[in-house]
Parts: C-alpha cells; sequence; structure tokens
C-alpha cells in the first residue's frame, strides 16, 4: 500500500509504502463521509487474508494481517450505518464472508457462521444505509 502527499503545485509524492498481503486486489476504509478515515482494509485474493492498517498517523502503518474465511477475496465494504461490519466477495469459493471491525482497535473477528454461501462467483458487494433507527426499523 503506498501513500502519497499532495504537494503545493497539485503534484504527488511518495509518502510512505506498507506491506500487504499476495496480490491484494480491494480496500476500504473506515470513517463517516467528509471525516478523515481510522482505518483501512485490503483484501489479499491469493492467501485469503485481509490486512489491516491504522491511518492514524495520515500514512497506513500495519495492526495485522487476518484469515478472512474466504478463498480468493475481491471486493469488500463496510456497512454503511455502523461502519462495524466488512463484507468481502470470494470469487473462488463462492462466497460471502464477514467480520466485525473494533472501532478501538482497527482488529477483525470473523463473524460466525461466516462465510455464506451464495450463486455463482461473486466479484464484488454492496450495501445501502438504512434511514430508520438502530434497531433496523
Amino acid at each position: 500500500v503506498d501513500a502519497f502527499a499532495i504537494q503545493s503545485d497539485g503534484s504527488l509524492s511518495l509518502a510512505a509504502t506498507a506491506p500487504t498481503g499476495n496480490q491484494p486486489m480491494g480496500a476500504t476504509v473506515t470513517g463517516k463521509s467528509g471525516s478523515p478515515g481510522t482505518y483501512l482494509y485490503v483484501s489479499n485474493y491469493t492467501d485469503g487474508s485481509i490486512s489491516s492498517y491504522s491511518l492514524s498517523g495520515g500514512v497506513p502503518t500495519p495492526i495485522s494481517t487476518t484469515n478472512s474465511g474466504t478463498s480468493g477475496p475481491l471486493c469488500m465494504i463496510l456497512d454503511p450505518q455502523l461502519g462495524r461490519f466488512l463484507y468481502v466477495s470470494d470469487y473462488i469459493g463462492g462466497r460471502v464472508g464477514a467480520a466485525t471491525v473494533n472501532p478501538s482497535t482497527g482488529a477483525l473477528t470473523i463473524n460466525q457462521g461466516s462465510p455464506f454461501a451464495t450463486q455463482g462467483q461473486p466479484t464484488c458487494v454492496a450495501a445501502v444505509g438504512h434511514a430508520g433507527n438502530s434497531n433496523g426499523l
């Protein structure tokens, strides 16, 4: 993962590089629209893992690499309502993986029953926020 600094003339310069797993494919960042992200997650396709990073210093600092519970994670998304649940499409296994984000540490915990079977080979995931209250009503 490369981080770039925006220069006064608008050009980019490399600020930092952080390691990932094998064949990084997808990424998502925690945080609400218009506010800076706190954590970055990258799906690593060939080793079935998710790399987690802290963004508190402005550059990605590795936290951990978690087995995603899937064999070929591609696309990822955080739920738009709370930003606490991460979903990843598993192209190789034909499933969708799910994990819970610890908001204090950025650590991921694979959800019970994950991964979940799908039809075919999912290439991406999507989520829609709910306008109701936190109870889903």
